[in-house]
């Protein structure tokens, strides 16, 4: 509950900020386009026994894009910029699944040139009282947005990213040039058990052939 209040408290003082540090004046730009283009797979995973959560951490490539001949300029008292946002549709209502973002507090104003700037940005999603390298499956539309850190004159749109996640297979599909990439789930931690058992089991039927041979039971 103190988190939650904690984070209630933090929306609200950023968004107060935002809108003291909103710059008054007009672009003459029309609006912004903010788009994930890629995101690199697999993603860095954190289980935690110990604190019962899971971390994954993934890679995005996005542009931003001006699409008119004005200079946009804005402003931000906190990073990262643009800002990282998430819906989910889970399979299981009763986890708790959120996205995780690192904040650092510096402030100033910034500038979008006209065309298109390619940037890296990281996001993380958790899942708490969950262990497991798997995603839990459902559905995550994820954006990039210039809200809670950042203040721009002109209207944003957003081409998503959306991720279907399953027990076998993991699936990204980009609004932005309508490309679905699907990666089948490696259960890696299950090979080694079954290569062993196997292996167990071979050893076990040459050694009993042998003892039979050794008897004359077996020719």
């Amino acid at each position: 509950m103190n988190q939650i209040l904690r984070r209630n408290v933090l929306a609200f003082y950023l968004t107060i900020l935002v809108v003291i540090l909103a710059p008054r004046f007009s672009s003459g730009a029309e609006n912004l386009i903010v788009r994930v283009v890629d995101v690199e797979y697999p993603p860095a995973i954190r289980v935690s026994e110990g604190n019962n959560y899971t971390l994954w951490e993934f890679k995005a490539h996005i542009e931003i894009e001006n699409p008119t001949s004005s200079i946009i300029e804005g402003s931000f008292i906190c990073t990262p910029f643009p800002f990282p946002q998430m819906e989910i549709n889970l399979d299981d209502k009763n986890l708790d699944v959120r996205l995780e973002v690192l904040f650092e507090w510096p402030v100033g104003n910034f500038s979008i040139q006209p065309g298109i700037k390619k940037e890296i940005k990281y996001f993380a999603i958790l899942a708490l009282d969950y262990e497991s390298e798997v995603l839990p499956s459902g559905e995550y539309t994820i954006w990039f947005n210039y809200t809670w850190c950042s203040n721009v004159p002109v209207p944003v749109e957003t081409e998503k990213l959306i991720i279907y996640a399953s027990e076998t297979n993991i699936t990204f599909y980009f609004e932005c040039s309508d490309e679905t990439k699907i990666y089948t789930i490696e259960h890696a931690n299950y090979a080694p058990l079954a290569m062993i058992s196997i292996g167990f089991i071979i050893l076990v039927v040459i050694r009993k052939i042998t003892i039979l041979r050794k008897k004359g039971l077996l020719t």
